[in-house]
């Protein structure tokens, strides 16, 4: 019997809990989980995010501006300076996005940042970007006479009002506003009301300046959002998933993969109460990149593995 108690204390002894990618182990007690990771060792972990199109809330009155997808060249820009190399979060794009949105409008217009992150539940998004462009006018100021030519001043104004969500919430994490300007001398010829030429052009200008104050604004507050990939593949003990190097992985890192979350309903009522945490399934330790961004790691422990589960930092 002492034997047997001196043989299974050296088995104990000889079993560690897997290692944080800060490779400092955590202590804790054995009926207590792994603690979570603190908000600055995700810091460097890329969020995936989602840019849904602009609404166009505004009065165009000049015939210029009339057709222009103001909305559209918002979401285009702010997606540019989103995806870049310097920036904390990766932009997700796909064929899915009017869906996403039609099953998430409370009206012909209003989206429903509750029911999005439902719909988004337990995918590789972290946020999604809402927003409003809420000015869009040209106008007209001064005037100054050359002959019979009048040179006025026609300025071009657009300002956006923009959320970042939670996606796990469907919480706003930070709220913002921006508006720019450009302006030109233009001739008014015999009373005929000067207009800027190539009005698109100029509106995806003022479009990027504000897609750099947005991202700017944003960028602090990536850490509010937690990070997470997906399985796209199983073959035997390897796991593909959709996020790599390019996301901020590193060789050796340890991920817990969970069940997609589901929702619970009141039986009685229909009611949605909210949505249950998927289980764990096991961990997989990253042993290799490939393509643009993505990941093989190796079974550590547990099994029945699915394409779609979501991967977490352990």
């Amino acid at each position: 019997m002492q034997i047997l108690i001196l043989l299974s204390f050296i088995f104990l002894s000889q079993c560690t809990e897997p290692v944080r990618r800060d490779e400092v182990p955590v202590v804790e007690a054995p009926a207590k989980p792994p603690v979570d990771l603190s908000r600055e060792d995700l810091a460097d972990l890329k969020k995936t995010v989602w840019v849904f199109k602009f609404a166009n809330e505004t009065t165009v009155t000049h015939p210029a501006l009339q057709g222009i997808p103001v909305g559209e060249i918002l979401k285009e820009e702010i997606q540019k300076v989103l995806g870049g190399e310097n920036s904390p979060f990766t932009v997700q794009s796909g064929d899915e996005e009017k869906t996403l949105l039609t099953a998430s409008q409370m009206g012909d217009q209003a989206i429903d940042p509750l029911a999005l992150s439902r719909n988004l539940a337990g995918s590789e998004v972290s946020g999604f970007v809402l927003g409003r462009a809420s000015l869009f006018e040209m106008g007209v100021d001064g005037e100054q006479s050359e002959g019979i030519f009048k040179m006025r001043t026609v300025s071009l104004k657009l300002e956006a009002t923009y959320e970042l969500y939670d996606s796990s919430t469907g919480k706003a994490v930070v709220r913002g506003r921006d508006a720019q300007q450009l302006s030109e001398s233009r001739a008014d010829f015999l009373g005929a009301a000067p207009a800027l030429n190539d009005v698109e052009t100029k509106t995806r200008t003022l479009a990027a300046r504000i897609a750099k104050s947005v991202v700017g604004r944003l960028a602090p507050f990536s850490t509010k959002l937690a990070w997470g990939g997906r399985v796209l593949r199983i073959e035997g003990g390897r796991v593909y998933i959709n996020s790599g190097r390019k996301t901020g992985l590193a060789m050796g890192d340890i991920l817990k993969i969970v069940e997609r979350p589901r929702q619970i309903l009141d039986p009685q009522t229909g009611q949605i109460m909210g949505e249950a945490p998927g289980r764990m399934k096991g961990t997989l330790k990253i042993i290799q990149f490939f393509g643009g961004d993505s990941a093989i790691g190796i079974l550590q422990s547990g099994g029945s593995i699915l394409p779609g589960d979501r991967v977490e930092l352990y």
